[in-house]
């Protein structure tokens, strides 16, 4: 799903499969007792269901308004995050989508 181009159009399908994946990774961490990971997609489920809701909703905070917490995160604690790099990144990517076309 990583390799896919983000549009318009499937921008809320690629967030909703991100979420379920980043819910799945969350049950993995949890089972493995892995707190740092649980910490790390807790804020990148968090940042997804707001951009979740907003697209649904169709309500959007003015674009300068809008979150990118899970960018900032990263910037923030990029080093000592253990979740996966390539999910990450792609989260990251999302918000910066969503914050520039929606």
């Amino acid at each position: 799903m990583r390799n896919i181009a983000l549009t318009r159009d499937n921008f809320s399908t690629v967030v909703d499969s991100t979420l379920v994946e980043c819910m799945e990774e969350m049950e993995k961490a949890k089972s493995e007792n892995c707190s740092r990971a649980i910490l790390d997609l807790q804020l990148a489920i968090n940042a997804l269901q707001v951009i979740q809701k907003e697209i649904k909703s169709g309500i959007s905070r003015p674009q300068g308004k809008r979150s990118a917490e899970f960018t900032r995160y990263v910037i923030d604690e990029e080093e000592g995050m253990v979740m996966n790099p390539e999910l990450r990144e792609f989260i990251v990517k999302i918000e910066g989508f969503y914050r520039r076309f929606f």
